[in-house]
């Protein structure tokens, strides 16, 4: 479970994230495909949601840019970097990037290969959106 770092909105405070092909026992939610990633298998830490939908021609540019700067870059500045198409929605897309800590991610945005991917995002299909979150230990209870 991740819990936002800035909404207080009840509906938009948590976040379940399964990384699984299991079913799921819900009835609603999404479904990403993922097209690349790099990293730690783990996840924990700051999380990153960007959420975008692009035409064609700036999806090949992003996802372009997103191999260059991210997903070949060495060293990683990361712990884990995720790009995820839509299982339903092709064209919409999700960036998700993990982070030790809030402050990491922070530094980064300062850097040109950030610039660089997120420039792309300028003037999109849909406004881009982001979301933080923090990785919430679950607690297994009991039952006798």
């Amino acid at each position: 479970m991740l819990k936002s770092s800035t909404s207080d909105d009840e509906d938009d405070r948590y976040q379940l994230l399964d990384v699984t092909n299991d079913s799921s026992i819900f009835k609603y939610g999404k479904s990403y495909n993922i097209v690349d990633s790099v990293g730690s298998n783990e996840f924990r830490g700051f999380f990153r949601f960007t959420f975008f939908k692009l035409s064609t021609e700036q999806i090949k540019i992003f996802t372009s840019l997103t191999k260059l700067h991210i997903l070949n870059a060495k060293p990683h500045p990361f712990l884990r970097a995720l790009l995820l198409i839509d299982a339903d929605n092709p064209d919409e897309y999700v960036l998700l990037t993990l982070w030790a800590t809030q402050r990491d991610f922070d530094e980064w945005q300062k850097t040109n290969d950030y610039q660089s991917i997120y420039s792309t995002l300028a003037n999109p299909i849909y406004p881009s959106y982001s979301k933080n979150y923090y990785l919430v230990p679950m607690q297994k209870k009991e039952f006798h």
